[in-house]
C-alpha cells in the first residue's frame, strides 16, 4: 500500500512517489478513498439506517416534516432493490461532471489571460461562464439566460492566489489512482477488515 520514506519521517511513498500527508493532493486521495465504502452493498445494508430510527427526537422530526402526510414509515435499512439501483447508477453523469471541470478550467484561463486591459473590461463574465458550461456539457440554458446569473462567484478558487490554475483539479484525478490502489490492494476483498483498517490508521 504505502511505505514510509525513511529519509523524511514526515513523508510517505506511494509507488515511489513522495507525498506529504499535509499536501492538498494527498488529502484528496484520502477523502476519495472513503467514497469506496459508500458503494459496498454490505456497508449500505449494514450501516444504512433511516434517520427516523436513530432517536425518538428524529422520529418526531420525521413525523412533523413529512409534508405528504404519508404515515408509512420507511424501512430501517435500505432495501436490496434500492441498493442495486444505486450501484447500477453509480457512473451516471461522470462524463458531464468531468466536462464541467474542463469548463471551469477554461473560464479560469480566459479571465486571467486577457490580451489587453480593454478586453478584460469588455468581458461579460456571466455569459462567458454560462456559455462555456453549455458548450462543454451539452446542457442547454433555457431561453436567453446565458447572460444572467453569477455562478462563477461561488468559486473562490479563481481569486485565492491560484489564478489560472483551476485545471490542476483535473490533474488531481490522479489522486483517484492512489485511492484506488489502496482500496484494491487492501480493502476490496474485505472492506470491513480490522487489520487493514489498523494498518491504514498507523501508516497514514
Amino acid at each position: 500500500m504505502v511505505a514510509r520514506n525513511t529519509r523524511s519521517p514526515r513523508k510517505i511513498k506511494v509507488h515511489n512517489v513522495p507525498w506529504s500527508p499535509n499536501s492538498s493532493g494527498f488529502t484528496e486521495a484520502l477523502s476519495q478513498l472513503l467514497e469506496y465504502w459508500c458503494w459496498v452493498p454490505e456497508c449500505l445494508r449494514r450501516l444504512g439506517c433511516h434517520y427516523s430510527y436513530l432517536s425518538p427526537e428524529n422520529y418526531k422530526h420525521w413525523v412533523t416534516a413529512n409534508f405528504r402526510k404519508d404515515t408509512t414509515r420507511p424501512l430501517k435499512e435500505i432495501p436490496d432493490e434500492m441498493v442495486n439501483n444505486l450501484l447500477a447508477a453509480k457512473q451516471l453523469n461522470q462524463g458531464i461532471l468531468t466536462s464541467r471541470q474542463v469548463a471551469f478550467s477554461k473560464f479560469d484561463m480566459q479571465i486571467h489571460n486577457p490580451v489587453s486591459h480593454d478586453e478584460i473590461e469588455a468581458i461579460n463574465f456571466s455569459e462567458l461562464y454560462n456559455s462555456l458550461l453549455q458548450d462543454m456539457t451539452g446542457l442547454q440554458w433555457p431561453n436567453d439566460e446565458l447572460k444572467s446569473g453569477s455562478g462563477y462567484a461561488t468559486t473562490s478558487h479563481y481569486i485565492w492566489g491560484q489564478e489560472a490554475n483551476y485545471y490542476s483539479y483535473l490533474y488531481l484525478q490522479s489522486t483517484r489512482i492512489l485511492a484506488a490502489d489502496i482500496w484494491f490492494t487492501h480493502f476490496q476483498s474485505n472492506p470491513l477488515s480490522r487489520n487493514a483498517g489498523l494498518r491504514y490508521r498507523e501508516m497514514i
